[in-house]
């Protein structure tokens, strides 16, 4: 397994000499780039999270079709007085 140490960060990339950024640039870039990663992330999520939801809505529906006739069938046997099926 790799050690961490050995992982290159951004900070550690954009800060090699020959890039020729001062340091308030590259706090610039990483800053810019951290935010738009963060834009990214947030619309990724909304999207799984719509999914999900829509996923959801059709099993429950699905669900609430194949059991509430039964359920409200006999509770309405039940009250009457009439045998269960």
């Amino acid at each position: 397994m790799a050690d961490d140490d050995n992982i290159p960060v951004l900070t550690d990339a954009v800060s090699r000499k020959d890039a020729g950024l001062s340091d308030s640039q590259i706090d610039e870039l990483c800053d810019g780039l951290a935010a738009e990663a963060w834009v990214l992330i947030d619309n990724l999520v909304g999207e799984a999270l719509r999914d999900m939801e829509d996923k959801l809505r059709v099993q429950i529906n699905a669900r609430l079709g194949d059991e509430l006739p039964h359920l409200i069938e006999k509770t309405l046997r039940e009250k009457l007085g009439e045998p269960a099926d």
